[in-house]
């Protein structure tokens, strides 16, 4: 029977009906002791006459009033069989929905906020349990709230819900008891596959329901149908979720984390809400291209490298030799920041907690528990590494060696330098390559002084990296037929060579046999490992594959990995290397090969002419990479630059197509150069 208004329970004073559900009855009421307004919701009748259930309800209310979240509707109390609650203005998630799809955007947002709640009420041993839009509110000034935290399992009681009226898909919290088997809570459209078999239900169905709420946001339409609640249930439980109705502009990571939520096994689930907010809080890379048969095929849309991968992730594992059984191997992926990210160098922190990265739009540092990438430098910023402490990151740019606080500011210039990259000791020293030698300076600069020394004209030295006392280190030296690691010290910089034809080596502790390690170094597309003492400079003769697929999308010097001196190691995955040929093809927009242009070669740079009859591109051959000129009409190449050691890259076409300008270490200078673009195409510096 509904309360007309005026009727007083306890202290509130009821105003008006709000609405009706299987849990009971919800009023707009007055608190006539602090005077405000809150929503009552007045308990079935039959509620009250039980003592038992209503011991175990006021026990659960005070719980789930601990609660204390912007996210989460507050609870205020119980008072003589009612429940009075934070009164939320606004339509609920599920009248949202009912006007249509939300904006991929605007519900990434919505999505998580409620991620942020539902994770704050697990960490406090709360499940909700009944997840849904209509559970959800939208406040005018577009907060999100959560309502009826915990209350399915508060207000559980004996009654079946096979004869619930209305929507089936959205029928009455569905509340059998709690304490009897095949007990079932939960709405039938957006409960677990685990409780709709009446299974007991813990914070992953909660990820379940999110999952599905997510998904109803994105398309505007039920993830489960059926004609009763029991078809309902029978489709959660057998149906594959439908995420091909997913709008084409969901990023695939979004997709990725939908269809994890959406497993029905509960182990092999998203195990925590918190994995879905660490992701909707950071920045999200754009949706791929559907390359739907639909649209219409540019007969010549573009010119790509078949078969080339460019890095695009971050892998990133504990370097143990045998883990035990509670700590196993930790191996994922993280997004770089940006679509068309260029590496220009990796650095994990050394106690393993942030990774930076160099490339297009500066340096990026981001923390491996969060999405939030922040840019600390502005683009030309390369090679960039920690300080012992994992305080601050030094990298170069402009001919400067500088450093900068990991929280961010700006930037101290060290020392001059006409090379890139370096390490930093714990005694204060940095040493970092300048003119072919390895140099080593104060870390709060001053004058610099040579550690390794080299004749005129011979290979260079660079990518040194210190071991663990801050004495000996590692380093490289260029020859043609691919470079040479080799162990040195600041007391005796007479180097030891360790391996041959390799790009650079690193160190990496080991933390089972504390004092040993492993040179970790690229070999054919594999990082590789070989224990190394470090204090006799003696390698294993065996070497292990510890990560495939891996490598710089940069250069063929460096190996593009990296590791912390806990034992973790960063890499970027490629799948491809600069090593293996690739083929240049025209291609129209829905991937179908049209023709291919000029031989197949180990390709790393391209850019097309504004009038689309040319194109540059580079090629590596030993350490070095060069620039050739394609006539794309009649398939003639002609080669723009020959320097050996030196790195050609990055051209770019002036507005007229008449000249190229490109990037250059070559040994007469590092820096920007012009060529004509035509035949017998001659090179300035500028």
């Amino acid at each position: 029977m509904s309360l007309a208004p005026g009727t007083r329970i306890g202290i509130y004073s009821i105003v008006a009906p709000i609405g009706k559900g299987g849990m009971g009855e919800v009023y707009r009421a007055h608190d006539t002791k602090l005077g405000r307004d809150v929503a009552l919701k007045v308990l079935p009748a039959s509620f009250g006459h039980d003592p038992d259930r209503m011991t175990r309800f006021e026990r659960e209310a005070r719980v789930l009033a601990s609660l204390n979240h912007p996210g989460i509707a507050h609870i205020y109390g119980v008072e003589e069989g009612a429940i009075a609650m934070e009164l939320v203005p606004g339509p609920t998630l599920a009248e949202r929905i009912a006007q249509g799809p939300i904006p991929v955007d605007e519900a990434l947002v919505i999505a998580r906020h409620i991620a942020e709640a539902v994770e704050y009420a697990h960490d406090h041993n709360v499940i909700h349990r009944d997840l849904k839009p209509a559970n959800i509110k939208i406040t005018p000034d577009d907060a999100v709230k959560v309502l009826d935290f915990g209350l399915a399992k508060a207000l559980a009681d004996e009654s079946s819900f096979m004869s619930g009226t209305g929507d089936p898909g959205n029928s009455p919290t569905l509340t059998m008891g709690a304490t009897v088997a095949g007990t079932i809570l939960g709405t039938a459209a957006y409960m677990s596959p685990e409780q709709a078999k009446g299974k007991t239900a813990d914070r992953r169905s909660d990820v379940w329901s999110f999952g599905v709420v997510l998904y109803e946001m994105l398309t505007g339409r039920r993830l489960f149908h059926g004609e009763s609640t029991v078809e309902i249930l029978g489709s959660v439980m057998k149906e594959a979720p439908a995420l091909e109705h997913l709008p084409s502009d969901t990023p695939r990571a979004v997709r990725e984390m939908l269809a994890r939520c959406l497993q029905k096994d509960p182990k092999q689930r998203l195990q925590a809400i918190g994995e879905a907010r660490i992701l909707l809080s950071g920045p999200l890379p754009a949706a791929e291209p559907s390359g739907s048969a639909s649209r219409k095929a540019w007969p010549i849309a573009a010119i790509a490298a078949v078969a080339s991968v460019t890095a695009i992730a971050l892998g990133v594992l504990h370097f143990r030799e045998a883990p035990p059984a509670d700590l196993p191997f930790l191996h994922y992926s993280v997004n770089l920041p940006g679509s068309d990210f260029y590496d220009r160098g990796i650095a994990l922190s050394p106690d393993g907690r942030y990774v930076a990265v160099a490339g297009l739009g500066g340096l990026w540092v981001r923390g491996l528990d969060s999405l939030e990438w922040k840019n600390l430098a502005p683009q030309g910023a390369t090679e960039p590494f920690w300080s012992p402490d994992s305080g601050r990151i030094a990298f170069t740019f402009e001919n400067k060696l500088r450093r900068v606080p990991v929280a961010g500011g700006p930037s101290q210039v060290i020392a001059d330098t006409t090379g890139s990259g370096g390490s930093w000791s714990r005694g204060g020293v940095i040493i970092f390559p300048s003119a072919g030698s390895i140099l080593r300076v104060q870390d709060t600069g001053g004058p610099t002084s040579p550690v390794t020394q080299r004749a005129k004209d011979s290979p260079v030295h660079g990518y040194p990296v210190f071991l663990p006392d801050g004495n000996r280190f590692l380093y490289r030296v260029a020859s043609p037929d691919g470079g040479a690691i080799y162990l040195a010290a600041l007391d005796d910089p007479s180097g030891k060579l360790l391996l041959t034809n390799q790009q650079n080596g690193f160190f990496v502790p080991s933390i089972s046999r504390p004092g040993s390690g492993y040179l970790v170094y690229l070999r054919e597309g594999s990082l590789m490992a070989q224990r190394l003492d470090p204090a006799t400079g003696q390698l294993s003769a065996d070497a292990t594959i510890i990560a495939e697929q891996a490598g710089s999308s940069y250069t063929t010097v460096r190996t593009g990995a990296t590791g912390s001196t806990n034992g973790m190691l960063a890499y970027f995955k490629g799948g491809q290397t600069f090593e293996t040929p690739s083929q240049l093809a025209w291609m129209d927009r829905t991937g179908k090969e049209l023709s291919r242009v000029g031989p197949s070669a180990r390709h790393v740079d391209l850019t097309l002419a504004p009038d689309g009859t040319r194109a540059v591109v580079g090629r590596t051959k030993g350490t070095g990479s060069d620039l050739w000129l394609l006539n794309l009409t009649t398939g003639v190449d002609q080669r723009l630059t020959s320097q050996a050691e030196a790195q050609n890259t990055r051209p770019v076409f002036s507005p007229d197509g008449k000249r190229i300008a490109f990037s250059s270490d070559r040994a007469s200078g590092k820096g920007i150069y012009l060529a004509i673009a035509t035949v017998q195409a001659t090179i300035s510096s500028c």
